[in-house]
């Protein structure tokens, strides 16, 4: 199923979207940071047959608008104002990475339309964190600022990024995506990336919010988080997921074993069956 590439103007930014015009209540689908909507393509294809999905482009990324600003007081109200703008109501959110830590901020701020979040792999950032801690994103930034922004044409792409230890065990057909449609080409015929390496670090440095447990206190809705092995994305090493433990209404913690941090790109097939178990499970409100 192809979707619709759409765009909606919020009143201060215009956002792209991909949209598969199913039956059902929507599905919010947020990427990761440095992505683009096009990745979530085969875990929308099989959820439109009872939702209607939509795919966001975060601000800096894809085709949506880069305005220079990336931090959370400006990243987490354009999922706000994104819903509101197309006035979506019983929202199921399911965010990777960047996406996920926009879900739970964003959605804390509109929770009046949300159903439930799935959140995979989230890095909610905490305030002030230690120098060397790993809620230091400074090194992160570091290198994502060093990555390759051009490139001579998108098959040299692929062919660094299929070794490459971040992307070697992506699913092929999500890695074209990728570099289909998070890349542009040049009027020299290069091809760049639309998420730079600057806007990536941009994101990546941001530090939480002052108000980031006030934000948290707000979610009211059921959370499903899913992550890897890696412990460090456990609610035990993580106070906001702590807090999101006590406060939301449902709270579960699914590992998944033998992937790394991008568990939509490596196991969408497990995915798509952890989202359609969660939406069968009863903890959201019935429409």
């Amino acid at each position: 199923m192809e979707p619709q590439s759409k765009f909606v103007d919020t009143g201060d930014l215009q956002f792209h979207y991909l949209e598969w015009s199913g039956n059902g209540p929507p599905v919010l689908l947020l990427h990761g940071r440095g992505l683009c909507a096009q990745v979530w393509r085969l875990t929308a294809n099989a959820l439109a047959s009872h939702f209607r999905v939509i795919a966001m482009d975060l601000r800096g990324h894809g085709a949506s608008d880069k305005p220079g600003k990336y931090g959370w007081d400006e990243v987490a109200p354009d999922l706000k104002r994104f819903i509101e703008s197309l006035d979506l109501n019983d929202v199921l959110l399911v965010g990777h990475s960047r996406g996920a830590v926009v879900a739970t901020l964003g959605g804390a701020l509109v929770r009046d339309r949300i159903r439930g979040a799935i959140l995979i792999e989230p890095g909610i950032p905490v305030p002030n964190p230690e120098k060397g801690s790993h809620d230091d994103r400074s090194a992160a930034a570091r290198i994502a600022r060093g990555r390759r922004s051009t490139w001579p044409d998108r098959q040299t792409i692929f062919d660094r990024y299929s070794k490459a230890p971040v992307f070697k065990y992506w699913k092929t057909a999500i890695l074209w995506e990728y570099i289909n449609f998070g890349t542009e080409e040049l009027p020299d015929g290069q091809i760049e990336l639309k998420c730079t390496p600057e806007i990536e670090a941009e994101f990546t440095a941001a530090q939480a919010p002052d108000n980031l447990n006030e934000l948290l206190e707000l979610i009211d809705f059921p959370i499903h988080l899913i992550t890897s092995e890696n412990k460090a994305r456990h609610p035990e090493s993580s106070a906001p997921l702590q807090q999101l433990r006590t406060i939301a209404p449902s709270f579960n913690h699914v590992i998944f074993e033998g992937t790394g941090h991008f568990i939509p790109q490596e196991q969408p097939e497990r995915l798509e069956k952890e989202i359609w178990q969660f939406v069968d499970s009863g903890v959201m409100n019935p429409l």
